[in-house]
């Protein structure tokens, strides 16, 4: 009686425990559709003759802007942007850092408050096996999603710290918006391990203070 009892405890705490699991695991499924669906509207490509990146729909300091790397942008005479709307503009640079490898962009004749806008969140509070979440157009593919985990940070002589993550990113990637759970840009992706299929590098989004923005 006591082993028919026994058995039985086990087997109730078994199911509470898998019943526990399934309803966290769908809460933090539910949470990565809604930072989607909420970021999504606000991601763009940036285009120019040679090169082909992400932006992001940024507000900062009471206005609109795109965001991306610099090294998409870098050299160009023409900077088009491609909306979810598939409306297509010119774009003119506001401020630009190789350093920080940080443009922002204003679109000639576009209102984008009509979109969606990102907000800063921190990288400071991050801790080490963090799901993140970037959406881009890596090899031409539109509105791409990749979730990864924070991996620490590292310091690049070129760049400065960057935010290590272990996430699939590809060309095309560069300059999208890594953001939390919560739907805030806590970095701006800008690199892979050549060597590694799933190490990447972002730029902690509080760099961005460092441009002149009007």
């Amino acid at each position: 009686m006591k082993t028919t009892k026994m058995i039985a405890l086990q087997i109730l705490v078994c199911c509470i425990v898998i019943a526990t699991w399934k309803a966290l695991e769908s809460d933090t499924r539910r949470r990565w559709e809604q930072a989607y669906d909420s970021a999504d509207n606000a991601v763009v490509e940036v285009a120019t003759l040679t090169t082909i990146g992400t932006g992001f729909i940024f507000r900062y300091s009471r206005q609109s802007l795109i965001v991306t790397n610099e090294h998409v942008i870098e050299g160009a005479s023409n900077i088009k942007i491609h909306f979810q709307d598939s409306i297509v503009a010119d774009a003119d640079i506001v401020d630009a850092s190789s350093t920080n490898d940080i443009a922002v962009l204003r679109p000639r004749g576009v209102d984008l408050t009509r979109y969606a806008q990102l907000t800063e969140g921190t990288s400071h509070n991050l801790q080490i096996g963090d799901e993140l979440m970037t959406i881009g157009y890596p090899l031409g593919e539109s509105h791409h999603l990749s979730i990864g985990l924070y991996a620490g940070r590292e310091k690049r002589q070129e760049i400065g710290h960057l935010l290590r993550l272990n996430m699939p990113v590809d060309p095309g990637n560069s300059g999208g918006p890594l953001i939390d759970d919560e739907g805030r840009v806590v970095g701006i992706v800008t690199l892979k391990d050549s060597r590694s299929s799933s190490i990447s590098f972002a730029i902690p989004i509080e760099q961005i203070r460092l441009l002149k923005l009007p």
